[in-house]
């Protein structure tokens, strides 16, 4: 009973996300739903039609009516009814499908332009992951399953009115028995769509489910894959996912073994009911209280009215799990971002005066402060390296610049002002940022170089340009050059070594050209000879341009305009290389440490 009235609880919401796909729906294909609404609708009462067609012509036999151009009518209304539904239903699988796929790519769309606004942070998240990860699980095609589910409900229950209205005009109590009869069925379906979400859906497996599906990507990524093939350490995955399967589909089957249990009992208790009705209208006919005919209609009426009590049962009963889906689907949809975009102030095409001013910055949920009274000035056109043991801070500095966060305590200022009075977007279009984890995207050398600035047009001389300062000269040598096709599963496509695809990252970001450049390790898998020059052409940068290297390598940082050294969340020493020689710190122990290891 708990469950019943969970789901009448449901019911307001249910209809407010049923009335969003239907607006979407005719939105995305207006000729396809209406279609489908139409011929559905005409295909749904035709039985009703072909059965009252039937008894009327078997009356008429019975009774000896003269009228024969009534029997006509009769006869050609019963077969019209018997042709029609196969005829409509060509038009209505047509319409069905066309606003099926319609919705599809509707809905698709939609993940993908979500999924591109969404600020980094919360896919640091857990909340977040939890709900993005229940959304990739199914896909987009329940909101389908659930607009044709809810469809069919209002369908079976428009059949379930004008037949109660027909059963009452032959007897109350006849309705009555199956109608109460029938409500055991009606609770069971309605518990099993409970218990079927709480499998699924319920969050204490949310951590098992989200293993489940990032432990088979494991095996499907080849650089992985590579690994578990030859240690066969794979099995460590498979025996996961396996344990977790065998546990669900062991509740599901529980679940699936009372549905059927109860299902039966309260079959037992409908067909009771069904009998005890045709009982008492047999004795009617018998006491020539009711014709043959309307006998016939009168059960081919119980029967169909018990099918669609059934069906109405069964779509109520899908319907739950696929709307706690669909509650998951749109509250991402219409997720906040944890960053909002609300200053408006804009940035000029040229780099400001960046200067974090005593930020102290502790990530969600953590307890100890990652940026501790960090004050940092960094003058429009500085080449600034940025070196630091792991875990000093480097990354998160690079995510406050990024507003992935917002500092704790402190500011951010860019010509002196608070980065959140600035619109987001103008920052973003003069900034660059190359990241330790890049993007290795499959597609075309030149698409790839000219995601660095897309705007659907490919500029081939800018590509070259950039491609020459990157040292990426190998791309001369491969079969189609620019145009070639990375990614060995393509047809003529290429696998290139981590180096190479570095200098293609790199040729990314000269090809953005941005105002301000962020190279996190740009060179970490590069010749010295090739990361030499790369730095050579990013010290020859016009002074309007900011360049912040963040590099392990002494060799890269040591011709900066100034270094920042990074300790415990502070900035720990500021300076020229040759300043910081000189004060005998950090730097210079770190520095001193590294060029041991090349005597």
């Amino acid at each position: 009973m708990k469950d019943f009235f969970e789901t009448i609880k449901s019911f307001p919401d249910i209809v407010r996300k049923t009335t969003r796909i239907y607006k979407n729906s005719w939105i995305n294909s207006k000729s396809g739903f209406l279609g489908y609404t139409f011929f559905a609708l005409i295909i749904a009462f035709v039985p009703y039609i072909r059965n009252w067609a039937q008894g009327n012509i078997i009356n008429a036999f019975e009774v000896s009516v003269t009228d024969i151009s009534q029997i006509y009518f009769d006869a050609g209304l019963f077969i019209l009814a018997i042709i029609l539904p196969s005829v409509l239903s060509i038009f209505s699988n047509f319409a069905s499908k066309k606003s099926y796929f319609k919705d599809g790519a509707f809905y698709e769309n939609k993940i993908i332009e979500k999924s591109l606004q969404i600020n980094p942070q919360l896919h640091e998240d857990k909340y977040f992951t939890n709900l993005l990860n229940k959304v990739n699980e199914k896909g987009v095609f329940v909101l389908n399953n659930f607009k044709l589910d809810s469809f069919n409900i209002i369908l079976d229950l428009l059949i379930i009115i004008v037949t109660s209205i027909t059963l009452l005009h032959f007897s109350t109590m006849a309705f009555l028995v199956i109608l109460i009869t029938s409500l055991p069925t009606l609770l069971v379906n309605i518990e099993y769509g409970q218990s079927h979400w709480f499998i699924w859906g319920n969050d204490v497996d949310t951590e098992k489910r989200k293993k489940f599906w990032i432990y088979r990507s494991y095996v499907d990524a080849f650089s992985s894959y590579v690994e578990l093939f030859l240690t066969k350490s794979g099995k460590y995955f498979s025996l996961f996912r396996s344990k977790f399967l065998d546990e669900t589909f062991e509740k599901q089957k529980n679940n699936e073994f009372k549905l059927m249990s109860r299902g039966f009992l309260a079959g037992l208790v409908n067909w009771s009911g069904i009998i005890f009705v045709v009982v008492y209208f047999i004795r009617q006919v018998i006491s020539g209280d009711l014709l043959v005919g309307s006998f016939v209609f009168i059960i081919s009426l119980i029967t169909g009215y018990t099918l669609t009590l059934t069906s109405f049962f069964k779509h109520l009963s899908m319907v739950y799990p696929d709307y706690k889906y669909i509650s998951n689907f749109f509250e991402f949809l219409d997720f906040k971002n944890s960053i909002e975009s609300n200053g408006t102030k804009k940035l000029s095409n040229t780099a400001p005066v960046i200067e974090f001013k005593n930020v102290y910055f502790k990530y969600p949920d953590a307890t100890k402060h990652v940026l501790e009274d960090f004050s940092l000035k960094i003058e429009a056109g500085d080449k600034l390296a940025v070196i630091g043991l792991n875990g000093a801070g480097k990354t998160t500095f690079v995510k406050l610049l990024c507003r992935f966060y917002d500092a704790t305590e402190g500011e951010i200022l860019f010509n002196g002002i608070n980065i959140k009075e600035y619109d987001l977007e103008s920052w973003y279009e003069i900034l660059g940022v190359l990241f330790q984890e890049y993007g290795k995207y499959e597609i075309p050398i030149n698409e790839l170089v000219a995601l660095g600035r897309y705007d659907g047009e490919i500029n081939d001389k800018k590509i070259k340009e950039a491609l020459k300062l990157s040292e990426a000269e190998f791309v001369k040598k491969l079969p189609n050059k620019e145009k070639t096709q990375l990614g060995k599963q393509f047809t003529d496509g290429v696998d290139v070594s981590v180096g190479q695809w570095q200098k293609l990252a790199i040729a990314r970001m000269f090809y953005r050209d941005p105002a301000v450049m962020v190279l996190d390790e740009p060179t970490s898998s590069i010749d010295a000879e090739a990361e030499m020059k790369i730095f050579e052409t990013l010290e020859k940068f016009s002074k309007q341009k900011t360049v912040i290297m963040i590099s392990h390598r002494f060799s890269t940082v040591r011709n900066a305009d100034k270094i920042c050294v990074i300790n415990e969340g502070r900035v720990y020493e500021h300076g020229t290389h040759e300043e910081l020689l000189a004060l005998n710190g950090e730097y210079a122990r770190l520095f001193n440490l590294q060029a041991e290891g090349y005597k």
